[in-house]
């Protein structure tokens, strides 16, 4: 015991000799945590996995999806020195919470619990609380689609942050479609929005000349297809803009769509929340089938609506969220008629971009709102050029497989350009 004392009195007046003695004296019995032996694993792990990572593909999660194997990640630790069981780093990975979300590929059920997770639950007074006895689904495509849409804001510093206001519209799954015609109606309707007035529009009260918008590349919204551009085309002239850009994240690279961050919270607002599929009286008999499609549609409207409402008391960063309802009985119009002629005069179209610009005919689209002209003199943004530093100084690369290659920046491709 006087022992212990005394080694406690030295550790304590030399903190350096501390920190060797208890690696090599441990008083804990068993064999040491590795993050004991390896303080930055986690760290190591993170940056070996953000390369190439996805965000989850059900959008459950704020975490980034990576596309490696345990085994992948295991030889990958190894060249960077780290000796570690495939059963501990198994369990280093493991989540220590777990969030769920919708959207587009992960509907909202109605008449079953539309998010299964434990959280705080604020109920109001006039509602009745009821739980299903079973988890059957009600009845076939007894869904909601929410399209969420979300601006973002550039700070002084000139960066675009992942911060604004966030956009709901919401339509039935059973009598509406998630179409790139209706993609841009909910962009009209959004821009006059009061939530969006700093966001989308000028000193003038007009659309920002210059609209850029990023997308996770789904069917509906993909640029390189023609309803994608048709519906593009009539933003971009409606809305007298300078220049268009529509963009997709390419395979492996949605977690750094701004719009995944705020799914999580708005999942998290839909826990213990049961959507009504009856509120006005079944259409369903016994087998599950619509008797009343009227009344379905009734239905489903109102189910609507009680998921507008818990959106829009929703506050994501300080900013608030708007929720609506869009009626299925309001079909969008899509535009079958594509002028190739005007195309190829404004239209740039690859398999993740598509940037429709205004030319310098001001008999064809007007005089130019901003000086996008006169610092983009090409009009078209350059794609990405693979770059070498070789001895006589910048130079492209001949492949994208050589070493020590990278990409430059905007003004580096207009250089080359």
């Amino acid at each position: 015991m006087k022992q212990k004392n005394k080694l406690r009195a030295i550790t304590e007046s030399y903190p350096d000799v501390r920190h060797v003695l208890q690696k090599t004296f441990r008083q804990d019995v068993g064999r040491p945590p590795v993050d004991d032996a390896s303080p930055d694993l986690l760290a190591t792990i993170e940056e070996i996995a953000a390369i190439g990572g996805a965000g989850d593909d059900r959008r459950r999660t704020e975490s980034i999806r990576t596309c490696l194997t345990l085994d992948d990640l295991r030889e990958a630790l190894k060249t960077q020195g780290y000796d570690i069981k495939r059963t501990t780093l198994y369990y280093r990975l493991l989540p220590r919470r777990a969030l769920s979300v919708d959207d587009d590929k992960c509907k909202v059920p109605i008449g079953l619990p539309a998010a299964k997770k434990q959280a705080p639950l604020l109920m109001h007074l006039d509602y009745v609380v009821k739980l299903p006895d079973h988890d059957f689904v009600v009845a076939p495509r007894h869904q909601m689609i929410p399209s969420v849409y979300a601006a973002c804001f550039i700070n002084k510093a000139g960066e675009v942050g992942y911060s604004g206001p966030t956009y709901i519209a919401i339509r039935s799954a059973k009598h509406d479609k998630s179409i790139s015609a209706n993609h841009r109606d909910d962009f009209t309707h959004l821009v006059k929005l009061q939530e969006f007035k700093n966001a989308a529009l000028d000193v003038s009260n007009k659309v920002k000349s210059i609209v850029i918008i990023t997308l996770d590349g789904g069917p509906d919204e993909n640029p390189r297809f023609p309803k994608t551009l048709a519906s593009s085309i009539d933003i971009f002239k409606t809305h007298d803009l300078d220049a268009l850009f529509v963009l997709a994240h390419a395979p492996g690279q949605s977690a750094f769509n701004a719009v995944e961050r705020r799914m999580a919270p708005l999942s998290h607002d839909l826990s213990g929340l049961i959507l009504p599929h009856d509120h006005f009286g079944t259409h369903l008999d016994a087998n599950g089938n619509t008797i009343d499609f009227e009344l379905e549609k009734q239905n489903f409207k109102k189910a609507g609506e009680v998921l507008a409402e818990v959106w829009s008391d929703t506050v994501i960063d300080c900013h608030p969220v708007v929720a609506s309802y869009v009626n299925s009985s309001i079909t969008s119009q899509i535009s079958s008629k594509i002028d190739e002629f005007w195309c190829d005069r404004h239209v740039l179209q690859s398999q993740y971009t598509l940037q429709i610009v205004r030319c310098d005919s001001s008999d064809c689209c007007g005089e130019w709102r901003s000086n996008f002209f006169q610092v983009f003199p090409q009009r078209f943004l350059p794609p990405p050029i693979p770059f070498l530093q070789a001895s006589s100084g910048l130079v492209i690369a001949i492949n994208d497989s050589e070493q020590d290659r990278f990409y430059g920046s905007l003004f580096q491709r207009f250089i080359i350009d």
